[in-house]
């Protein structure tokens, strides 16, 4: 039997993932890699050679690029967004061209919307987009919050009383450019994917063609038989600690939401477990009852051992996939409606606050052992009929 080859572009750090999105990819490899059938090439886009290796026997092709300003302010000319002017031009088309040169595919996917020009640069019977959730909404909550925005690097060379003005203004760009963007893509893909059924809804709203739009969840890994050594009055939030929605989230807590749980939980810990962290964050470190943990070898049992997991949001969009996992090893999750959006049957699942006020008195009374506590199984027996890995599996194999 010929095999179908499959061509997958992206730009994110896979082997170990880098963040949530790069979670997503390496896990739809992994099923990928139980699949003989399949002739699996990825393109990777980076800024420098990676030094961790593919784990499956795939061809592996590793582009090196340099940020070209011009090729991106011509992209910006023409409307594009900023993350897709930065992989816009004939440069990086013709490095893609002589990498892939005598190579044909039956599928492509493209990783976000970032890479969607260079899919279409490359031939294929059947193009697949898959945008993960629609950033654009979430830059749009981001402008809408009252928090303080970064930018990372951007901004840099600006006065300090400038560079939220300043970071604003690009965020509002981006925002706008990018839902434009979305809604024009679909038209040039067969099919394409998002990460929950809340954002195929957006999405189908915005456009006007018959292109499918279908939503492709993440996988969870299910800890069946993880040992629980639940420990008094210990609170969870983990994650990437260096994204903006994270980083605003793990402040908030911090700032305002903690302190107001240890006046009446005097024993009460706060655990922040994660990578790369936010040096914002970092200045936390010493607090009472604060522990902030980096690089933590087993994450899953670090969260398993905790009362509860804290998860509010003030921008997001799509699935949060650590409240799944939260759920998977039956820790009740608090959260707010962005936290929850995405996630089936959330009101039977999760803890659902809709106040600061509300989320600190739940949290209060789950560390005090006063709330019921009924929803963990229904919260794990959503995980385990809708997020398994047999049911993603049977779900990408299908759209193949």
């Amino acid at each position: 039997m010929q095999k179908k080859s499959i061509l997958i572009i992206t730009t994110k750090n896979l082997f170990p993932p880098e963040d949530g999105r790069a979670d997503t990819v390496s896990k739809r490899l992994k099923i990928l890699s139980n699949f003989p059938e399949y002739e699996i090439t990825i393109l990777n886009i980076q800024k420098k050679i990676s030094k961790n290796y593919c784990p499956y026997p795939f061809i592996f092709i590793n582009i090196i690029y340099k940020l070209n300003p011009f090729q991106v302010i011509k992209g910006l000319c023409k409307g594009l967004p900023f993350q897709v002017s930065i992989y816009f031009g004939k440069l990086l088309n013709n490095q893609i061209k002589d990498a892939l040169k005598g190579l044909q595919f039956d599928i492509l996917i493209t990783d976000m919307a970032r890479t969607a020009f260079i899919g279409l640069s490359i031939k294929a019977k059947y193009r697949i987009l898959d945008l993960d959730d629609l950033l654009s909404e979430r830059y749009k909550l981001q402008l809408s919050s009252k928090t303080k925005i970064s930018l990372g690097k951007i901004p840099f060379y600006c006065p300090n009383i400038l560079q939220d003005i300043f970071a604003r203004l690009i965020l509002r760009y981006e925002a706008f450019s990018l839902a434009a963007f979305e809604k024009k893509v679909v038209d040039n893909f067969d099919l394409t994917l998002l990460v929950s059924d809340e954002e195929v809804a957006k999405l189908q709203k915005r456009i006007n063609t018959k292109k499918k739009v279908i939503p492709l969840h993440n996988y969870i890994q299910i800890e069946a038989n993880l040992p629980l050594k639940r420990k008094d009055n210990t609170i969870v939030f983990f994650g990437n600690l260096s994204t903006a929605h994270n980083v605003d989230t793990a402040l908030w807590i911090l700032e305002s939401i903690f302190p107001a749980i240890k006046k009446q939980v005097e024993d009460a810990v706060f655990i922040l477990a994660g990578k790369s962290v936010n040096p914002s964050i970092l200045i936390y470190k010493d607090k009472p009852g604060i522990q902030i943990m980096q690089d933590v070898p087993d994450l899953f049992e670090l969260i398993a051992d905790a009362t509860l997991c804290l998860t509010p949001f003030r921008f997001g969009s799509g699935i949060k996939t650590k409240i799944l996992e939260a759920m998977a090893l039956k820790i009740p999750v608090i959260t707010n409606q962005i936290g929850a959006e995405g996630i089936p049957d959330a009101e039977n699942c999760l803890y659902i606050c809709d106040t600061e006020k509300d989320m600190i008195n739940r949290a209060i009374n789950i560390l005090n052992g006063t709330e019921n506590l009924n929803k963990i199984g229904k919260a794990y027996d959503i995980v385990v009929s809708k997020f398994s890995y047999q049911v993603v599996a049977e779900k990408l194999i299908s759209i193949l």
